[in-house]
């Protein structure tokens, strides 16, 4: 068992040992036994009966006493939290000035009479220009405090100051690091927090679920070892291009433990883990993305193949209907899918006859009812591809109109997608303005006339405004292929 303090100054001169034992238990990580020794000392070298830490909580302008020794229950419970601004609080916590108190009494003559203090010592407990506490003992005899230990008491509030100061921020940094290990965790993209010579002190779970390595096994590497052999000396350039700001992004694969490669894009960062400097990647699988492209790619050149007069269309769709979406402020996300939807909503044209795609008049009726198949087959044939998502559906949906005058299922009003109903009023516009076997192109201005038309009533309002100004702002461009 550890000696108490007064027995372990020996015959050392009380102020002399109370000094070196300050900046001794400053040393500590343990910031609550850092404090109960300096009370213990404070009150044993100078003779005092008890003595409390009050410490300013964060954000508000109240201090509470955080540490004591040999004070009476029922005295912490009435001044164990104090509002900084009144007196004589404010004395300490706001002009910085010590309190020497002789006759404490005089003060507080409720207190002396309940507790019998008769002289306090309040020093306020700095870190640079704040206060962030504040040393208080107290002694029930009168104690006349002299030069010697003022000046030792306001150099104890000092140490005191700065141990709670880096205490605080080192709280503060583990909570930061536990919301990062929290998010981190939660993320779909690969995390990795990196040394600055690459080596791996972190991998969040979505590293072992891509690449097949355990926790144990990524904190052994280096994040080299994460990439082609033939690639390393490319992803050292690329990573200090990236933190130098001179590029953004790192598209070098990933490869996993089994040595699949894994397209990716990777983005970097400095900040710092656990009190040191380090390098922060973030990782995303492109591969859904890259077989999400190649998919609609193949799909809209099949149905171009089958239907040379509307070659192209779907192409020019997918662009009006992503400026529209990005005109609403849609997320990238929602950007990204509604123009892989354009891109494809009429691959179940390849269920209807090439005669009838390409006959040189009108439709009869029975050739209009099998063309209108061509949404619940495109629903079909993309609906067992699971990685395309809302896709399929939005494929189904994109001839429906909100009064309910549109096919296959006469949806209307918010029982129709956003993603559809934007990818209609661009498949108005880019029809009309382009030569059909039937007819003539009627241009664009008849097509902005006709959604015009249709606005609030089978087109969505907001959806046709967002086409309007991008017409305006002369962004429609049909000739390109």
């Amino acid at each position: 068992m550890t000696a108490p303090i007064d027995q372990r100054l020996g015959a050392a001169t009380g102020l002399d040992a109370l000094s070196r034992i300050v900046l001794a238990v400053n040393r500590t990580d343990d910031l609550q036994a850092a404090m109960r020794e300096v009370l213990d000392a404070t009150i044993a070298v100078m003779g005092f009966d008890g003595g409390g830490i009050y410490v300013v909580e964060p954000g508000a302008r109240m201090a509470r006493v955080r540490y004591h020794q040999y004070l009476p229950a029922d005295f912490i419970d009435q001044v164990g939290t104090v509002d900084i601004d009144t007196a004589p609080y404010r004395t300490l916590f706001l002009d910085q000035e010590p309190l020497f108190l002789v006759n404490y009494e005089r003060l507080r003559p409720d207190h002396a009479a309940r507790w019998g203090w008769r002289s306090v010592a309040s020093v306020p407990l700095l870190h640079r220009a704040d206060v962030v506490g504040a040393l208080n003992v107290v002694s029930r005899t009168r104690h006349t405090f002299s030069d010697e230990e003022e000046t030792l008491l306001q150099a104890i509030g000092q140490e005191v100051g700065f141990a709670i100061a880096k205490a605080q921020a080192d709280e503060r940094l583990r909570t930061s690091e536990a919301n990062l290990r929290q998010f981190f965790a939660a993320s779909q993209d690969m995390l990795f927090v990196l040394t600055e010579d690459g080596s791996v002190v972190y991998v969040n779970p979505a590293v072992e679920r891509r690449l097949g390595y355990a926790a144990s096994e990524s904190l052994a590497m280096n994040v080299l070892d994460f990439h082609p052999a033939a690639s390393r000396d490319d992803v050292l350039a690329v990573v200090a291009d990236m933190l130098a700001g001179d590029v953004d992004m790192c598209t070098i694969p990933l490869v996993s433990k089994e040595g699949r490669m894994i397209p990716v894009e990777t983005r970097v960062s400095r900040g710092a883990w656990g009190g040191e400097p380090a390098i922060f990647g973030t990782v995303r699988d492109v591969s859904a993305e890259r077989l999400l492209e190649a998919t609609t790619k193949a799909l809209a050149a099949v149905g171009e193949l089958r239907d040379p007069y509307t070659a192209g269309h779907e192409r020019r769709v997918a662009r009006l209907a992503e400026l529209i979406a990005v005109e609403l402020g849609l997320p990238e996300a929602q950007v990204a899918t509604i123009s892989f939807a354009a891109a494809v909503h009429d691959v179940g044209k390849a269920a209807v006859p090439v005669d009838i795609l390409t006959k040189p008049g009108l439709l009869n009726d029975t050739e209009l009812s099998v063309v209108k198949l061509h949404s619940e087959v495109g629903h079909a044939i993309l609906k067992p591809l699971a990685y395309l998502g809302p896709i399929p559906e939005i494929v189904h949906q994109h001839h429906e109109r909100l009064d309910g005058s549109g096919y296959p299922d006469g949806l209307s009003g918010d029982g129709i997608m956003l993603e559809a109903r934007i990818i209609a009023v661009a498949d108005i516009v880019e029809a009309m303005s382009s030569q059909r076997p039937y007819r003539s192109a009627l241009g664009l201005e008849a097509a902005m006339e006709e959604i015009g038309r249709l606005r609030g009533t089978a087109l969505d309002a907001a959806v046709v405004d967002a086409c309007v100004r991008i017409n305006e702002a002369g962004l429609i461009d049909f000739e390109t292929p």
